[in-house]
């Protein structure tokens, strides 16, 4: 580690890696002025990138409305579906039934013990 000179308030500082030419507090703020300097310079930027990237993208993966209606036009296919794939059904369904087994006996626990100190018998 070796102390510099910040190049704006003249500061002494201790470079992690010896490249810093700012103090910390100057470069945030450095940082800060240039972003709102290119900002100003590109005023559309933030409205193109959302038309460009943010609504493409929207409309190509928000498709949740599309499969809960073809889920309603095709009703057994999911059981169907479930059928022929057991050892998804089986992976998925174990660990759920093993979570809420011990869900039920950690609040089965705490019931009982609730039950112990504030209920007469």
């Amino acid at each position: 580690m070796k102390a510099k000179c910040c190049k704006l308030c003249g500061r002494r500082f201790f470079s992690q890696s010896g490249r810093h030419i700012y103090c910390p507090p100057c470069a945030k703020e450095r940082r800060r002025d240039s972003q709102n300097d290119w900002r100003k310079s590109h005023p559309d930027y933030q409205k193109k990138w959302r038309e460009k990237y943010f609504l493409e993208t929207k409309e190509r993966y928000d498709d949740s409305e599309k499969t809960r209606r073809w889920l309603k036009r095709h009703p057994k296919y999911f059981q169907k579906w479930l059928k022929k794939h057991p050892e998804y059904f089986s992976k998925y369904y174990s660990v759920h039934k093993t979570y809420w087994r011990e869900w039920r006996k950690k609040n089965r626990e705490r019931y009982n013990e609730y039950k112990r100190k504030y209920m007469r018998k």
